[in-house]
């Protein structure tokens, strides 16, 4: 199956966003910064068919937790981030359904910080992603 994933960072939010279908699996790696004690929204999961209904529901996954900091996973309505060229586009400026993964730093802890997630969407396909945390 063809594997179709959009990352990118919202102003202000830097979340990172994946939409569309997994194929095999794959890792990704990510450097985010937080800042201490508040929380940061790392990224929003959402599988949609091209004329933006929800082509199935992921399951976000935490393998490794975050070690000096809380992780939230919680399903919420979010917006999709595909580039012009992908045939979902006009999907970006809608709400949809999908899980959002929060990141909360310990209140006085500034340094690195770590995690990995895994993700399995409808069609049997998986990504995992780690994630490089610097809090400040």
């Amino acid at each position: 199956m063809k594997r179709v994933f959009l990352s990118g960072v919202l102003p202000g939010a830097a979340a990172l966003i994946l939409a569309g279908h997994a194929g095999d699996a794959s890792a990704e790696s990510y450097k985010l910064t937080a800042i201490s004690g508040r929380e940061l929204h790392v990224v929003f999961v959402a599988e949609l068919n091209p004329d933006c209904t929800l082509a199935g529901e992921s399951v976000v996954r935490v393998v490794a937790s975050a070690s000096h900091g809380a992780l939230r996973v919680r399903k919420e309505q979010g917006f999709a981030n595909y580039a012009d060229d992908n045939s979902r586009h006009v999907c970006n400026d809608r709400r949809v359904s999908g899980v959002s993964v929060y990141y909360t730093p310990e209140r006085s802890y500034v340094g690195p910080d770590t995690m990995t997630l895994n993700y399995v969407f409808s069609n049997g396909g998986e990504q995992s992603d780690d994630f490089a945390l610097t809090v400040e």
